[in-house]
């Protein structure tokens, strides 16, 4: 038998549609009368050359035209009873040419309630020369089927719940076939199997129906050729992708509750899904690339490579029974820029920060009391311990007092911004600061007699806190009474000098608020008359 799809085309705009709308038509009935001598008399008709089948899946009747067939056309019966002698509630005359199946579409037999019983002869063939009787079921009972969406793939079927029943096994699927609302093929239900995850995304309707059953499958529930009524399945669309924020100031990747996450790698692969908590969290990027195991193979830490050129992360609300995995969220995260080392002035009063780019930077100005620092072209923030840190804006300016702060450290980082989409910088930097806290100054001797060679020595301690230089512990000295005083911190006493009190005085190279002083006395030189 020739199948339905093969030729449904030619069938159709042929012998199918003419056959019909043909009105029904007398019989031709030829009868052979010959005897073995010549004579004249009644012998047994032959059976129809033809055959009667039905294609129970596409609901088409097929009448087999062998290439002996010498018949015009060929007659379809419709009969009230299962009976040889049974009335005809309709014929249908096709016309038929020898060798060709005939496809009859027989949806026009509207079989709701009871069996339609069909058989066919052709032209030229006597009223007892007909096919047998094939019996046509009416239509089997209407069924039920939801969808069910968040059920795993590899448990599928469970997601299908007939007359109120969910599937517990792959054989109750195997009855049933579908195709999609706006679809023409039919194929079996299991095959959903591969369709589910895509389905799922959009969402879809798809229309089912039982599969026919064939003769030797035949039961009195699901007799021969029953046709199964087409339902319509509702496959609901994925819930909505997560919200997932960048927090550019505070640095972090905001995720929502129970949300799975994974990072997409640069050759475009997926790493493992981590699971966020319980009530959602705010990661940074160097801790979700942690997570996911984007790490420096020798220090463990997240792969500074990866940090500096940015990265995306996947984001889903995964299947809880009653939804399916929600749309996927694709997160860009921006890559961090670095802190330049930071530059110092000659004059040891002024130090740069700069973010690499060149484009934004931080200036600190030594004070008494440490720094001023001002942003410019984006925030920076600083801390005194490394944990505790305080934003200054971008073009803002904010004193930092370090005087309680005794190892004379201070950290500066570059701050993420909304605007522009950067996040902090990847690593921080230390200033190193001190502070002149106090010079002391002593000279010998304390009291000296004016001479031509007379020396007053000055001996300067500088008190001031870690991390200052001897470079930075260098003091000028200025005296009083127009004596002077060499870098060494020598006074030379001449004979000329006026007896006295006298002051030296000794102020930082590096912070003119930072002094120290001595006194000494001077006394009259002898006069040479005085026998000295």
């Amino acid at each position: 038998m020739m199948k339905f799809k093969k030729f449904l085309a030619a069938a159709m705009t042929g012998a199918m549609v003419l056959g019909v709308v043909a009105a029904a038509a007398p019989e031709v009935n030829v009868y052979a009368e010959t005897t073995g001598d010549g004579g004249s008399s009644t012998t047994t008709p032959a059976a129809s050359a033809y055959k009667l089948t039905v294609d129970y899946r596409d609901f088409v009747g097929v009448i087999e035209s062998p290439e002996s067939a010498a018949s015009a056309y060929v007659i379809l019966e419709v009969l009230k009873e299962n009976k040889a002698d049974s009335k005809e509630s309709a014929r249908y005359t096709y016309p038929v040419t020898a060798g060709t199946d005939v496809v009859i579409d027989l949806s026009f037999l509207k079989i709701t309630k009871a069996p339609v019983y069909l058989r066919v002869h052709g032209d030229n063939e006597a009223v007892t020369d007909k096919t047998e009787i094939v019996t046509v079921y009416p239509q089997m009972k209407k069924f039920s089927m939801k969808y069910t969406p968040g059920v795993k793939v590899d448990e599928y079927y469970k997601a299908f719940v007939i007359d109120k029943v969910a599937a517990k096994t792959e054989d109750e699927i195997k009855k049933f076939e579908y195709r999609t609302l706006y679809g023409s093929e039919f194929t079996s239900l299991i095959d959903f199997k591969d369709a589910k995850s895509v389905a799922e995304i959009a969402g879809t309707t798809l229309v089912v129906r039982k599969n026919a059953v064939e003769t030797a499958d035949a039961t009195e529930k699901d007799p021969a050729g029953a046709i199964s009524p087409e339902v319509k399945v509702k496959v609901p669309a994925a819930p909505k992708a997560p919200k997932v924020a960048i927090d550019y100031v505070k640095n972090t990747v905001k995720l929502p509750k129970k949300v799975k996450y994974a990072v997409i790698k640069a050759d475009y692969t997926l790493t493992d899904f981590k699971v966020a908590a319980e009530k959602g969290e705010a990661l940074s990027p160097a801790q979700i690339l942690k997570n996911c195991g984007v790490v420096d193979a020798d220090s463990g830490e997240a792969d500074a490579a990866v940090l500096k050129a940015g990265f995306s992360i996947v984001v889903f609300t995964p299947a809880d029974g009653k939804k399916a995995d929600s749309v996927h969220a694709i997160v860009p995260i921006p890559g961090t820029a670095e802190l330049a080392e930071p530059t110092v002035s000659d004059d040891k009063k002024t130090t740069t920060v700069t973010i690499e780019e060149g484009k934004i930077y931080a200036t600190l100005t030594k004070t008494d009391k440490g720094y001023d620092l001002e942003a410019k072209g984006g925030d920076f923030a600083f801390s005194l311990d490394d944990t505790k840190w305080t934003t200054v804006k971008a073009g803002a300016k904010k004193a930092i007092n370090m005087t309680r702060d005794t190892d004379g450290k201070l950290f500066v980082k570059g701050m993420g911004n909304k605007a522009s989409q950067t996040l902090e910088t990847s690593n921080k930097v230390d200033v190193v600061w001190y502070k002149i806290n106090s010079i002391k100054v002593e000279v010998s001797p304390a009291e000296i007699t004016a001479a031509a060679s007379a020396k007053v020595t000055v001996k300067c301690t500088v008190d001031a806190t870690a991390g200052a230089t001897d470079d930075d512990k260098k003091v000028t000295y200025s005296v009083t009474g127009g004596l002077t005083v060499n870098e060494s911190g020598e006074i030379v006493i001449g004979a000329d000098t006026a007896a006295g009190s006298y002051t030296v005085t000794a102020t930082s190279m590096v912070d003119d608020s930072a002094t120290g002083s001595a006194t000494f006395e001077v006394k009259a030189a002898a006069s040479q008359g005085g026998g000295q």
